[in-house]
């Protein structure tokens, strides 16, 4: 070995290397200088949920590790928005952990820095998730933020101005214009749900509504039945102590949401001089939590078999609280829309006429659990995300159960409903919708 890297052989090189490898311990032994080892058995994570007397649910994951993960879900995203509050859900996300009426932005973060606190804010169609990761003992410092930043925020107009010009206007509008995969999102749910209809309503958008009113609408949403508090790496015990005296406000909030039936139609973004296209066809699914093992394994099903046969494509859906889809999308040329959409229709109409084999389905069902894993026991972040939006998924013995028959069937079901197409890019050679149906 020594001669295939040129180097020499000789009778004292040996000796050295023979006596540097004598002087290093044996792995089978603790280091010298070491501590004794003392080994210890990880603790078994506890998932428990309480209701507060005032409506507020809270989730504690206790884990026993050294990285806690504080989220507060808000029932109040784009859906629950009027037309004149459009894009307040995306304000909201920017106003996040600045200006209270008890600290400035520069004190609250300068706090939260000095604790190791690390925040962040996402909103979405029906929730506004505020997020904090920290060290265990600051969790008190972590959620302390998140309660002024959702109870009191100074919204000052000054403020508010300054992000809608220089976080919205000049950075969320523009790399939402500049993605395709964002683009192509909100053109599903509007062919889904219609783009009037509370899930068809945009979130990103340019927001318009003064300090004034978004004070009095967000004084509505802000109801303890409308939120819920998880905590990753923290006992039940002080999240029950921190929901209570933090959160302790009993206000009914709003009335119950509206509606937002899924309707099918047609939604196609042209964008002029572009050369390829990005198409869906969106199929109806149920709710959140009904029937989510066999729509979990369908959603994988369909992505296997597409992605064998047209690389490029993928398979996304969602499910709300009253409705939800399956998304079967593309990115191809212009020119070969057609054919693409085409394809992606036979693959449907051959899962709704014959049932998938035995090997497809273990093949989906480990693809979904393996899903399911890196959602749920990720870092202490993402498995406070997964249960804050994610509690009703499916479970993987849940998925094993699923048969073939049953995968059929909810495929022939979702073909023979509302069907929605959407598209971003050159549109010109899309069929219509009516065509796409004749092929199911």
């Amino acid at each position: 070995m020594l001669r295939k890297f040129g180097l020499s052989t000789s009778p004292s090189i040996k000796s050295a290397l023979s006596r540097c490898a004598s002087s290093l311990p044996s792995l089978e032994v603790e280091y010298p200088v070491a501590p004794s080892a003392k080994p210890s058995s990880l603790p078994v994570p506890k998932t428990t949920k309480t209701v507060l007397k005032n409506g507020l649910s809270l989730i504690s994951h206790d884990t026993g590790d050294k990285t806690a993960c504080l989220s507060m879900v808000l029932n109040s995203g784009s859906r629950h928005e009027t037309i004149t509050e459009y894009g307040a859900s995306l304000l909201a996300q920017r106003l996040a952990f600045k200006t209270t009426q008890k600290r400035s932005a520069i004190r609250l973060n300068r706090d939260l820095h000095d604790a190791g606190v690390v925040t962040g804010c996402a909103a979405g169609r029906e929730n506004i998730i505020y997020s904090a990761e920290c060290p265990p003992d600051a969790a008190g410092i972590a959620l302390q933020a998140i309660a002024e930043t959702i109870h009191s925020p100074m919204l000052s107009k000054w403020e508010m101005n300054d992000i809608k010009e220089k976080y919205i206007n000049a950075i969320d509008i523009p790399n939402f214009k500049r993605s395709t995969r964002l683009m192509l999102s909100e053109a599903i749910h509007a062919a889904a749900f219609g783009p009037y209809s509370p899930l068809g309503h945009p979130l990103y958008t340019p927001c318009h509504i003064d300090p004034e009113s978004y004070a009095a609408s967000w004084e509505k949403k802000i109801s303890p039945k409308k939120m819920t508090l998880v905590g990753v790496g923290v006992s039940h015990e002080a999240l029950l102590n921190f929901g209570d005296e933090l959160f302790t406000d009993e206000k009914e909030g709003v009335p119950g949401m509206i509606s937002s039936p899924f309707v099918g139609g047609e939604n196609l973004v042209h964008l002029a001089g572009a050369s390829n296209c990005c198409v869906a066809l969106v199929l109806e699914s149920s709710p959140a939590g009904k029937d989510a093992a066999t729509l979990t394994l369908l959603k994988h099903l369909l992505g296997i078999r597409l992605s064998s046969s047209m690389p490029g494509t993928e398979v996304a859906s969602s499910s709300y609280a009253d409705a939800g889809f399956v998304a079967l999308t593309a990115e191809c040329s212009a020119a070969n829309s057609a054919k693409t959409l085409e394809s992606v229709a036979k693959v449907l109409a051959k899962l709704a006429a014959a049932a998938p084999t035995s090997e497809e389905i273990k093949s989906a069902v480990k693809s979904a659990q393996i899903d399911l894993l890196e959602k749920s026991h990720g870092s202490a972040f993402k498995t406070a995300h997964f249960l804050a939006g994610e509690i009703r998924s499916a479970s993987p013995g849940e998925l094993s159960k699923v048969t073939g028959k049953a995968l059929q069937e909810a495929c022939a079901k979702m073909v023979k409903s509302k069907i929605g197409l959407a598209g971003v890019g050159n549109m010109g050679h899309v069929p219509s919708l009516d065509k796409i149906k004749t092929m199911l």
